[in-house]
């Protein structure tokens, strides 16, 4: 008989376990919360949209052409990061990858490739110029 008292007893410890677990209150499922990144922009534009291309003229023009190509001439207020220089990539790190930047080369080649560069480092904002320098001297 003890022994019918302790399974009888056991079973009513365990339903009672079962039962005073599903009556618990929920506990809300914690809030998750969402940070929208900072509006990424890759694109190509023209001569005509440089002055306006990010609808500020807060931006930083960066010539990819070698120092011989350069010799003939650049865009005003450029800097000049030689895409063939073996310190290219960490001269590109050097820079703020939160600012706006406008990369050309001699016809958009070279600058297309380090668009794609910087996007894959963490740049937000860059474009590339469309046409590159030759474009750029046919329209001024």
């Amino acid at each position: 008989m003890k022994r019918f008292d302790c399974v009888i007893g056991t079973i009513a410890v365990i339903c009672l376990s079962f039962i005073s677990c599903s009556n618990a209150p929920q506990s809300a499922s914690p809030e998750v919360s969402i940070i929208q990144p900072k509006t990424i922009d890759f694109r190509d534009i023209s001569v005509e949209e440089l002055p306006s291309a990010f609808g500020t003229d807060s931006y930083t023009i960066i010539d990819v052409r070698t120092p011989e190509e350069i010799a003939g001439g650049m865009i005003d207020d450029a800097i000049h990061i030689d895409y063939v220089s073996t310190d290219f990539e960490d001269r590109l790190n050097e820079l703020d990858k939160n600012e706006n930047y406008v990369i050309y080369c001699r016809s958009g080649g070279r600058s297309g490739k380090t668009s794609e560069k910087m996007r894959k480092l963490g740049f937000r904002s860059v474009c590339n110029l469309d046409g590159g320098y030759l474009s750029y001297t046919a329209g001024n």
